[in-house]
């Protein structure tokens, strides 16, 4: 059951102040698209019409993602479902969204060479009382005593008086998918670790809509954070006031080899990276730690890692949180062919 406890507005204003505040970008904004719900099945025309795309963006807020209050057809969280082309900016200054999908309604043309971005969640089993979960989407979580229980560890933060039992940093509200180190305490598929390894985006390829010796430009535009950000935590919390060296954020990108098709991605139980990270055989790791993002920025950045698929085998771009805090703003990929 949800606690009543809220956060401290001075707190949360002055955060919200330092996010926002003329640092090396801001987060963008986008509307809600009115796309309503629909099926996973792609067409030939969607197909065609999406092979002329080389690019692709995609923000992390909620409404440009299946939610737990409007999952897929699958009852199932975390899957994008609005594409947007970085060539085009609607008036607000944001990227343009791809044409609606003629097969799947709710969502939009991709690009060819992408089939799913998706992120893990940690709050799908969270209960509106003991026995009756809130959600639609508990239909699609890992739930049992070997699973932990929902927390505000990876998140789309759309309540900044959101609170779950035993949390102790405080939501803010941003909209935005959101990891709080202190409050994955148990979180991690990893019992030496708990708080590790929790949270993270997957990108899965579609590699015969790729040349074999493709590269691609992936850019992320995301806030890590390090000793310099204030840390709100929930009112009663005795969590320490400053930040440890644990919660200083730390992301590595890994490449991954996977079978799977969209169907079964979109069906894949939250949170995601236990499927994953505990799956070697069905999840084999062809690059470890192939970049390594920031640990210590303090402020919105932009971030750019050049990958090479050449010689390779991976159809999957794992961006994995090691530790720390973050919240991340978009990211957009450019398919470059090999040279």
């Amino acid at each position: 059951m949800a606690a009543t406890t809220k956060l401290n507005q001075s707190n949360r204003l002055l955060f919200l102040m330092l996010i926002y505040s003329g640092c090396s970008g801001t987060f963008p904004a986008p509307k809600n698209n009115n796309l309503s719900q629909g099926s996973s099945t792609s067409s030939s025309a969607d197909k065609v019409a999406s092979r002329k795309f080389k690019s692709a963006m995609v923000y992390f807020k909620q409404s440009d993602f299946y939610s737990l209050e409007s999952p897929n057809a699958s009852q199932c969280a975390g899957n994008a479902k609005v594409f947007r082309d970085p060539r085009h900016s609607l008036a607000e200054g944001i990227a343009a969204p791809f044409a609606a999908s003629s097969s799947v309604a709710g969502e939009t043309l991709r690009p060819a060479f992408l089939v799913s971005v998706s992120v893990d969640l940690t709050d799908t089993t969270e209960e509106s009382s003991v026995g009756v979960y809130r959600y639609p989407a508990n239909a699609c979580a890992n739930k049992g005593g070997s699973y932990p229980g929902p927390s505000l560890c990876a998140y789309f933060d759309t309540d900044a008086n959101r609170v779950l039992t035993g949390q102790k940093g405080a939501a803010l509200g941003t909209g935005y998918y959101s990891m709080n180190h202190l409050n994955c305490d148990g979180a991690g598929p990893v019992l030496a670790y708990p708080n590790y390894y929790a949270g993270g985006v997957d990108i899965d390829l579609d590699r015969t809509e790729m040349a074999s010796n493709a590269q691609m430009l992936l850019t992320m535009n995301w806030f890590p954070m390090d000793f310099a950000n204030p840390r709100p935590l929930v009112t009663g919390s005795t969590a320490p006031a400053s930040r440890s060296p644990d919660e200083v954020a730390e992301f590595q990108i890994h490449l991954v080899e996977t079978e799977e098709t969209l169907d079964s991605l979109q069906r894949i139980f939250q949170p995601r990276y236990f499927s994953s990270f505990l799956n070697s055989a069905r999840f084999p790791i062809r690059a470890k730690s192939y970049a390594l993002l920031s640990r210590a920025k303090a402020q919105m950045t932009d971030q750019q890692v050049l990958l090479n698929f050449g010689g390779t085998t991976s159809n999957r771009i794992r961006i994995e949180r090691i530790k720390g805090d973050a919240i991340l703003g978009s990211i957009r990929l450019d398919l470059l062919e090999g040279r």
